[in-house]
């Protein structure tokens, strides 16, 4: 992944929060089914891997100076629990894709030209090129895949928002963007938060998804993206980094 450096203008937005209700599609596209309130497509990306710095080495025959810092890359709240504030890719994996078929979906990893990418983040550029339906989207889940089926990642309370970098290929692009998968799955989060409908400048811009006053615990859908595509056909292509618990 290449990371170049270079100075952003910075704005923030606040997006919406509260929103609640289950994420349910009224009617599945052409070539899904049905499983409970969402539609299942034929093949979802491939998961990202949460990135760990692998076990701390052996300091040798020196004098036991205590219990070993943590070498990882993941904050610890302690008994499993994430401390916050902690940047979204560490943990969580773009896989959940909905409501139906994605068409074509390219990802490429790392901005060329754009700097400020955090080391524990990810910059991706991603082209959603629709299959006939209006809109499509990626959850950010824990573990990869997990609509709510298993237990989400347990995150420290405190958290009040979730903050981003987010901007256009061209200017224009209509996106949403939120947190929290609410469905009828036995350990779905109970809770999910969406943007109104907002349109992407060309140049990087910090927005801000609000969870203030949101009972999390166990988090399946740390983030999600959602592209707006009225004509069921034309491409949006846009740039997303720094995905951030705070």
């Amino acid at each position: 992944m290449t990371m170049s450096l270079r100075r952003m203008s910075v704005a923030t937005l606040l997006l919406c929060a509260g929103c609640s209700g289950e994420v349910v599609a009224e009617q599945c596209p052409q070539g899904t089914q049905r499983q409970l309130n969402r539609c299942v497509p034929p093949s979802t990306l491939a998961p990202a891997t949460p990135r760990d710095a692998g076990p701390i080495p052996d300091a040798g025959p020196l004098p036991d100076s205590g219990p070993a810092p943590d070498a990882g890359m993941l904050p610890d709240a302690g008994q499993g629990v994430v401390a916050v504030p902690f940047y979204v890719d560490q943990y969580y994996a773009m896989s959940g894709f909905f409501p139906g078929p994605p068409g074509v979906v390219d990802i490429t990893e790392g901005c060329s030209g754009i700097t400020g990418t955090h080391p524990d983040a990810l910059c991706r550029r991603i082209t959603f090129t629709p299959n006939s339906g209006t809109f499509g989207g990626f959850f950010f889940q824990y573990p990869a895949d997990n609509w709510g089926a298993e237990p989400g990642l347990e995150i420290a309370p405190g958290a009040t928002k979730v903050t981003f970098r987010a901007w256009g290929a061209v200017g224009g692009e209509s996106m949403k963007f939120g947190a929290g998968i609410n469905n009828m799955e036995p350990n779905s989060d109970g809770w999910a938060v969406e943007s109104a409908a907002m349109v992407l400048g060309t140049e990087p811009t910090e927005l801000t998804v609000d969870i203030t006053g949101v009972g999390y615990g166990s988090v399946v859908g740390a983030f999600l993206w959602v592209a707006e595509t009225p004509d069921g056909s034309t491409p949006v292509t846009f740039f997303l980094d720094n995905v951030r618990w705070e």
